[in-house]
């Protein structure tokens, strides 16, 4: 069993509301098509905890495209932003991820 903080757990419950919903909304991966099974944020390293509940950070994927989407190489953050405001423009925020990623 994995060991969580209390801080880590309270934002993991607070968060859960969100991607739940965003999972109900697009139920089939946003990149294949396939059933989706995985909440992908797309803000990584430092900010991606702050990431897990917002919108504009979140795209939903079956788990070979989350391993797919997970390689900065193949898909750095410009391109999952590019899949981000093709699949779900209504969620497309630059604006707010900038502020997310870059601490503010």
């Amino acid at each position: 069993m994995r060991f969580r903080t209390k801080k880590r757990a309270k934002i993991d419950r607070q968060a859960q509301k969100t991607r739940d919903e965003y999972d109900e909304m697009f139920p089939f991966c946003q990149l294949c098509g396939e059933v989706a099974t995985d909440t992908h944020e797309i803000a990584r390293g430092a900010n991606r905890l702050k990431a897990q509940s917002e919108r504009c950070c979140l795209l939903h994927l079956c788990r070979g495209c989350h391993d797919e989407v997970g390689d900065p190489v193949q898909w750095p953050i410009s391109r999952q932003l590019e899949l981000k405001k093709r699949v779900d423009p209504l969620g497309y925020d630059l604006e707010r991820f900038n502020q997310i990623r870059h601490g503010k």
